[in-house]
């Protein structure tokens, strides 16, 4: 009964807060809504040397919602899209340091949203058939070859510093037991560690899809990715390994 209790005593989930904080320390884990989640957003961009406009802020916030990992990896795949692609192709933005409202139209859709890291997933399961069927969804939604390119890339490039940590055995443990010395020699841009800081369940996932690959296995990849790098920018050059 609520006989004897104090009209001030806290109920509810105040009242199991205010017995944990007698104890030790109550943290909010809930995701910022609304003003709070556009503002990170903006912090998320900054972090990656890019403005992004306040409106194109809501708009990413409106189609991902309040999932943090989601948003972090929407910001880098338009940060890559920008830095990648022909400056004639970024027609959208008054300068390639900006993330405008039609940039986020272009590269992020609801329908789609999933896709492209279904599409790299797949490739690095070797999922052929997966692969083909995401890769045929994105380009009847987005036909943006060079942001696929960029996504695959970004894939790889984990893919090959998590090989070699897990040959090192520090994939599984938390990247603050990684030493200096094997942390110093991860390349300093596109690196794997801050990823697995802030989305430690990636570790598992990496440590499955690198366990499939060779070291010749992604020299092969990264030079089929760059001559398709080179072929969308329409420098054509010979590629010893186009049918192997």
């Amino acid at each position: 009964s609520g006989e004897g209790r104090s009209a001030k005593e806290p109920k509810g989930k105040a009242s199991l807060e205010a017995k944990i904080a007698d104890q030790g320390m109550v943290v909010d884990c809930n995701a910022p809504m609304k003003d709070a989640l556009r503002a990170w957003v903006v912090s998320e961009a900054k972090l990656k040397g890019l403005r992004i406009e306040p409106v194109a802020a809501g708009l990413l916030c409106e189609f991902i919602g309040p999932d943090l990992g989601r948003l972090a990896m929407e910001v880098e795949k338009i940060a890559l899209y920008l830095s990648d692609a022909p400056s004639s192709t970024v027609n959208a933005a008054p300068a390639a340091s900006t993330i405008t409202k039609a940039l986020v139209q272009k590269l992020v859709q609801r329908t789609a949203e999933e896709t492209v890291f279904k599409l790299t997933d797949a490739v690095a399961e070797k999922k052929v058939a997966v692969a083909i069927h995401a890769l045929d969804e994105l380009m009847s939604e987005t036909d943006n070859a060079h942001m696929i390119l960029a996504m695959l890339i970004r894939q790889f490039r984990l893919l090959i510093q998590a090989k070699w940590l897990l040959e090192q055995g520090y994939l599984r443990g938390a990247p603050s037991t990684i030493p200096q010395e094997v942390a110093s020699r991860l390349p300093k841009t596109h690196n794997i560690l801050p990823i697995l800081k802030n989305q430690s369940w990636i570790a598992t996932k990496l440590a499955q899809q690198a366990k499939a690959f060779s070291q010749p296995d992604l020299a092969r990849a990264f030079n089929r990715l760059l001559h398709a790098d080179l072929s969308l920018k329409g420098i054509q050059t010979h590629n010893p390994h186009a049918t192997s």
